[in-house]
Formats: structure tokens, sequence, C-alpha cells
């Protein structure tokens, strides 16, 4: 897994890049193939070209949802085999060219932010120098936006946090795509030994009736 440099802006409405102190983990962030987990798609697991971008908080800066890894939890239990990301439609993932919409995100801890996105996605990704990551206020506490609001606007009482827009660019120029793409090839071999055993006819039939997988 390679490590690559980032940089983390806080841009606010119309305004000039207004300066928001996040420190990651070394000042890097982490793109790696994940095409070894078989996913379920209507009842039967499948393989699928996925990539994700690691990004971690020295300060434990994000905040995280106790609910949605409790739901996780739940399936993994429930089903034999755990696909712990979530669809994300307030992730915004720009370049110079394309917006990318097709994010899903998992968030375990107020440490670590795993974005997936598809191969398409990454391809659209590798044509530009640079990318854009548009983070959803829910992604912080309440008292970390408001102090960072008024450490630009000045404490008057008032407040609009919709004006925040945290957003990290990254140098996407260094990023190999034979190399990732290559690992996916191989990994995409175990996800079908996988894929095999959970798409069983017995599996099939605990999952119809909720007993799980072997």
């Amino acid at each position: 897994m390679k490590k690559y440099l980032l940089i983390l802006i806080f841009i606010v409405g119309n305004l000039s890049a207004a300066y928001m102190k996040v420190t990651l983990k070394n000042n890097t962030y982490n793109i790696s193939s994940s095409c070894s987990v078989p996913i379920q798609d209507n009842g039967d697991y499948k393989c699928h070209k996925y990539y994700e971008i690691k990004l971690q908080s020295k300060y434990n800066l994000f905040k995280y949802n106790k609910d949605l890894i409790a739901i996780n939890y739940a399936v993994c239990k429930t089903t034999g085999f755990c696909d712990v990301y979530s669809r994300s439609n307030d992730f915004e993932i720009i370049t110079d060219l394309y917006y990318i919409n097709d994010v899903q995100v998992y968030n375990p801890n107020k440490s670590d932010l795993y974005l997936r996105i598809t191969e398409e996605g990454l391809n659209k990704i590798l044509k530009s120098h640079s990318l854009k990551i548009i983070l959803p206020l829910r992604l912080f506490s309440k008292d970390t936006l408001i102090k960072e609001y008024y450490r630009i606007f000045g404490n008057n009482g008032y407040y609009d946090l919709e004006k925040l827009k945290p957003t990290i660019i990254l140098d996407t120029s260094n990023i190999s795509i034979y190399s990732l793409k290559n690992q996916c090839k191989q990994e995409l071999n175990e996800c079908k030994i996988k894929a095999d055993k959970l798409n069983s006819p017995l599996n099939r039939v605990k999952r119809f009736f909720n007993f799980g997988s072997f």
C-alpha cells in the first residue's frame, strides 16, 4: 500500500481558501485496490473492482456514526460476511474534468475514513493531477465547526455552518494505475473462491431462512 501526500483546506462560502488546522497522520493518504471482498447483490455474492482511499486523522477529528457500525455488525452476523461500506451522496469527489458521484464510505472511528470508488472512478481520477474531496459537515462535531466558523468570521454570537465546506485536495500525479489494476486482478481470483462458497446451494437456503452462511 503506497502513501501519497495531501493538502487539507477549509473553503468558506465564496471567500478565498480559509485554512482549518487539521493534521492527517504523516500528512499522507493511502490508495489501494479493494477487489477481494464478495459483495451481496440481489441475494448472491459477486466480485467487483473497487479501489479504496484511506484518510487518517492524527488528532481524531472525524465524528463517526455508532448506529451505522451497529447495523453493519448485525448484517455481518446474519449473512456470515461483512461489507461495512455504505453508499453516500454527500461526499463530493471532483477533478478538473469529472465529478465522481459513485462513492461508498466507511467511518469506523474518529481517526479513519475510507472512500471506496469503482474502477470507472479511478480512471477519472488518474486523468487529472489532483483530486478535490468535499466532506459533509456531519463528519465533524458541531463544536469543531462552530469554533472554526468563529475563527474565520469572528465571534459575534451568530453562525451559519452551511457556509463551511471542508475540502481535501490530494496530489494524484504519482499514482500507478497499472500497479493498482494488477493488484485488483490478483485479488479477484481470491474473491471468486469466497463468492463460490457463499453462493453454494446450502448457503443460499440458509440465507433465505436468515440462518447466515458457512
